[in-house]
């Protein structure tokens, strides 16, 4: 933020002094797996400062500097879409709330191409309920719509 002092700060309180930590939220999209063989038609459009994380695990934290990016931008949430919802979206979902991201999946922005016994839609509809209802890490996801997302809802 600019002109945010990242002191604590304080304030008088019925004769005493209790300091205050300030509490910014800064938020990183991940858009996982978002490759050439995956993908129709031209590649992602992206912001010349956005940061590109090779994997080579469904987990994009699993051998990459992640994980370290998003400390070192002082990152404390996540939004998160792409391709392989069963697949990559669940397992860096999961990863991120371990290591305590509070989670935002773009409900309509993961997909699946589904398989024998389920529908792409069924995946995606299966994790947008499955996912937000893990809460054994501490943080949480909520599923919200992409439209939603861009309000800042």
């Amino acid at each position: 933020m600019k002109g945010h002092d990242p002191r604590p700060q304080r304030l008088r309180s019925a004769g005493s002094i209790r300091y205050v930590k300030p509490n910014p939220t800064k938020t990183a999209l991940l858009i996982i797996d978002v490759q050439q063989g995956l993908c129709e038609g031209e590649g992602l459009a992206f912001e010349s400062d956005a940061v590109i994380v090779r994997k080579t695990t469904p987990d994009a934290f699993q051998g990459t500097d992640l994980d370290a990016l998003l400390n070192a931008h002082g990152v404390t949430r996540l939004i998160v879409c792409g391709m392989r919802s069963e697949f990559c979206v669940d397992t860096t979902t999961r990863r991120a709330l371990a290591l305590g991201y509070p989670v935002t999946l773009v409900a309509d922005a993961h997909t699946s191409a589904g398989n024998a016994v389920l529908t792409s839609r069924q995946v995606i509809d299966h994790h947008n309920a499955t996912l937000t209802n893990v809460s054994s890490f501490g943080p949480r996801v909520l599923a919200m719509a992409s439209a939603d997302v861009q309000r800042g809802a």
